[in-house]
C-alpha cells in the first residue's frame, strides 16, 4: 500500500523530482493502474476473484521489496530514475488489478436486501484503511527510512493473504427478508 498513496507523493519529492516529473509520473501510473483494473478483472472471472486477488495482494510485494533493497543498498538518492519509474508502473499496474477484484469480493460478499449500504461500508472500512496506514506509513518513514517502511508494509500484506481464504460469499439460495416489490397495475 505504501507505494499507493501519500508515501508514493512524498518519496518523488525526496527524491529530488521537480513538478513535470511527478505529474508524468502520476498520468502514467494512473493509465497503468486502469489497464490493470481492467486486465484484474478479465483475471478474476476467469480464475476466481478470492485466487486472484491473493495473488495480486502477493505481487504487489515485489515492486516494493526491489525498491526497499535498493534504497537499503545504495541510498534513496542513488536508485536510478528507471528503476523508479518502473517501480512505480509495475506497483500502480498491479494494485489496479487488485483495486478491481477487491470490489468485486466485496460485492461478493453483500446481502441482496442492503447491498447498497453494506457495500458502502465495506468501501468506507477500506478508506479507513488507507487513512490509517497512510498515518503509520509517515511515522516510520520520518522515523527510521523509506526503506525499512517498505519492508514493514510488505511484511503487513500477509495479514489480508490470511485472511482471504475465510471470506465467504452471500448465499445464492438464501431469499431476501424484504418483501420483493411489485409495481401495482393502475387501470
Amino acid at each position: 500500500m505504501a507505494l499507493g498513496y501519500a508515501t508514493l507523493g512524498t518519496i518523488q519529492v525526496d527524491y529530488g523530482l521537480v513538478e513535470t516529473q511527478i505529474a508524468e509520473i502520476s498520468v502514467y501510473n494512473t493509465i497503468f493502474g486502469a489497464v490493470g483494473c481492467l486486465i484484474g478483472g478479465v483475471l478474476g472471472d476467469r480464475f476466481g476473484i478470492k485466487n486472484m486477488l491473493a495473488l495480486f495482494y502477493f505481487l504487489t510485494i515485489v515492486p516494493t521489496l526491489v525498491l526497499a533493497t535498493q534504497i537499503s543498498s545504495v541510498g534513496l538518492e542513488a536508485v536510478s530514475i528507471q528503476l523508479l519509474y518502473g517501480v512505480i508502473m509495475a506497483h500502480g499496474f498491479i494494485y489496479g488489478m487488485a483495486f478491481a477484484v477487491h470490489a468485486a469480493v466485496f460485492m461478493g460478499m453483500t446481502n441482496p436486501a442492503v447491498a447498497a449500504t453494506q457495500f458502502t461500508a465495506f468501501m468506507a472500512m477500506s478508506n479507513l484503511a488507507v487513512s490509517a496506514a497512510n498515518y503509520w506509513q509517515g511515522i516510520v518513514a520520518g522515523r527510521v527510512d523509506y526503506a525499512m517502511l517498505f519492508y514493514v508494509d510488505s511484511l503487513l500484506m500477509l495479514v489480508p493473504l490470511m485472511v482471504i481464504p475465510f471470506l465467504r460469499n452471500r448465499d445464492e439460495g438464501a431469499k431476501s427478508t424484504l418483501p420483493e416489490y411489485a409495481p401495482q397495475r393502475v387501470s
